[in-house]
């Protein structure tokens, strides 16, 4: 070996202060990478875990080869995920599958946590559903991958300080996960190339599989209306702020089930709407302005469009129990009209049309055309007859000169409006799956149960004003119609309802009169005409304000002079 020549000592110089040391840098560890591993299954063999043997989330970090980031040694950026803590980890037996997708993991999670996976754990008397996790003869996991990490991380949020209550209402003890487990499957190419080889179920597959579901209906028109139906729960999953929940932000085939169950089950309103817009679409085919799944979704929320949106989601769960039908009839009349295409529902043609002229020929999107219709049912429910100006829409340009709609427009009720922004890939066809949503992080969690406690304490509903509260109102406001402005619906209590009632022309449904938002500034007017003082009574951040409107005064007659 040559010799190393080194430079000359320096001359000695004053010694300056020690610094102090820099410190270490943490290891980086490497990630795993295939390598010879040896035979730990030399056989096929099938095993059930199930009931008292079910599944626990230590025995899946076990066959995962679960490994977290640790103060001694850094993973950096390459780990599988981050769990529900927000730690790094490595999974060393999941080296040879395909690429996780935390939205799946995030599905299995939430069915995991509501017992909505299938077992004699979570269903007593019912069998495991069959699908399994598939474990190579080295101990890779071939398949399975997230329902394993659904399980870990199942266990993480029911043990987790922000989340720990809320589950262990639903599981005493740890969650489980009965399923089969096969072990001793060839890695090779050839084998695993055949696994997962299927057509996903959708949800309108397990609802066509139903028989009780659109029973006397041929099987391609069923299909059909299975499809309307998934889609129609989409749209109400979006527009009653379901994925909001911060203990259900995706939409699963379970999830999607429980939703049905809640909102009336095979006979519930809902059902009714999907068979109310495909007969009228029947002998229509020329209507095209929404698909009837988004149709049904939104005369369901019409119908519901005089209920008290804070009772229902604040109701635990929500469900149709809370909903008020009173506009049940008038959906039905608006949606019959609009299928057909009659006179009274014209002006909602003309504004398309207008739309499309003024985009130089292009589509209107799904989004200004809901904006559209859901504008011509305030003003049918309102006043009855629908105008140009009732359609009118905010659509600023922009700095190429493109309108966009800066507006969205809620039905009343517990609609909340549709996605703030729409995405190319959600075109009203119902061909393709929106995207899913991200996973509820702790944080989050303890932000919605802030907000909802907020909301049941300081801004519950002014639809349920106090006596007490009436009382120092009409002191202070003598001789005045208090109208209540709530979340969706404006409501007059007595003794002025039944007033207010014979002036407008609605009829009065018990203690109290009810309309849309819609409707609030041609209501008030009407109200000033026949010389009655109005004041609008509403509630912000938990603080109270009152508008008043005063009639104004005749115009005196000029004198004749003689």
């Amino acid at each position: 070996m040559p010799e190393i020549k080194r430079p000359k000592p320096a001359p000695a110089a004053k010694p300056a202060p020690a610094a102090k040391p820099a410190p270490a840098a943490k290891p980086v560890a490497p990630a795993p990478v295939p390598s010879e591993r040896s035979i730990k299954y030399p056989a096929v063999d099938v095993k059930i875990f199930a009931g008292d043997t079910a599944l626990r989330a230590g025995e899946a970090k076990t066959f995962l080869g679960w490994q977290e980031e640790s103060d001694t040694v850094k993973f950096g950026e390459d780990y599988l995920l981050k769990d529900f803590l927000g730690k790094k980890v490595r999974c060393w037996n999941n080296n040879r599958n395909r690429p996780l997708r935390m939205d799946g993991v995030a599905k299995y999670t939430n069915d995991i946590l509501k017992r909505h996976w299938a077992g004699p754990t979570t269903m007593p008397g019912e069998t495991v559903n069959g699908e399994g996790v598939i474990i190579g003869r080295t101990g890779e996991i071939i398949d399975g991958q997230h329902r394993l990490l659904g399980l870990v991380l199942a266990w993480q949020r029911w043990n987790s300080e922000a989340e720990g209550e809320h589950w262990k209402t639903l599981w005493v003890t740890e969650p489980v996960l009965d399923t089969l487990i096969t072990f001793g499957v060839s890695e090779s190419k050839a084998v695993v190339s055949t696994i997962n080889n299927v057509i996903p179920r959708t949800f309108a597959d397990v609802v066509f599989t139903d028989p009780e579901m659109f029973p006397r209906v041929k099987a391609a028109e069923r299909e059909k209306l299975a499809r309307h139906l998934e889609y129609a729960i989409r749209c109400l999953w979006h527009r009653t702020a379901v994925k909001e929940n911060a203990y259900a932000p995706q939409f699963t085939i379970a999830e999607g089930l429980a939703f049905l169950d809640r909102h009336g089950g095979k006979k519930g309103k809902l059902v009714q709407c999907i068979k109310h817009v495909w007969e009228e679409i029947s002998g229509n085919d020329h209507f095209k302005t929404v698909s009837p799944g988004t149709a049904a979704g939104l005369m369901y929320l019409m119908g519901a469009s005089a209920s008290d949106c804070d009772k229902y989601r604040l109701a635990d769960p929500p469900s149709e129990k809370q909903l008020d039908w009173s506009h049940w009839d008038r959906a039905e009349e608006y949606w019959t009209l609009l299928i057909k295409g009659a006179e009274e529902v014209v002006e909602i043609r003309h504004a398309i049309a207008k739309l499309r002229g003024e985009n130089d020929e292009t589509t209107v999107t799904p989004a200004e055309k809901q904006a559209l219709i859901i504008k011509g049912w305030l003003a049918f429910v309102g006043h009855g007859k629908i105008t140009e100006a009732d359609l009118e829409l905010d659509r600023p340009q922009d700095e190429d000169g493109v309108r966009h709609l800066a507006e969205n427009p809620v039905c009343g009720g517990i609609d909340v409006g549709g996605p703030k922004k729409e995405k190319a890939s959600e075109a009203d066809t119902e061909e393709t799956t929106p995207e899913e949503e991200p996973t509820a992080t702790p944080e989050h969690i303890v932000e919605q149960r802030k907000k909802l406690l907020a909301k049941r304490s300081a801004n519950g509903s002014l639809n349920k004003a106090s006596q007490d509260e009436l009382d120092a109102l009409r002191a202070a406001h003598p001789d005045t119609i208090l109208l209540f402005k709530g979340p969706s619906l404006v409501t007059c209590f007595p003794p002025d309802h039944t007033l207010v009632g014979s002036v407008l022309g609605l009829g009065v449904k018990g203690d109290k009169l009810t309309f849309q938002h819609g409707a609030l500034a041609t209501n008030i007017e009407v109200i000033l005409k026949a010389g009655k003082r109005v004041a609008v009574v509403e509630r912000v951040d938990g603080k109270q304000s009152v508008v008043p409107h005063t009639p104004k005064p005749a115009p005196k007659k000029p004198v004749k002079r003689k």
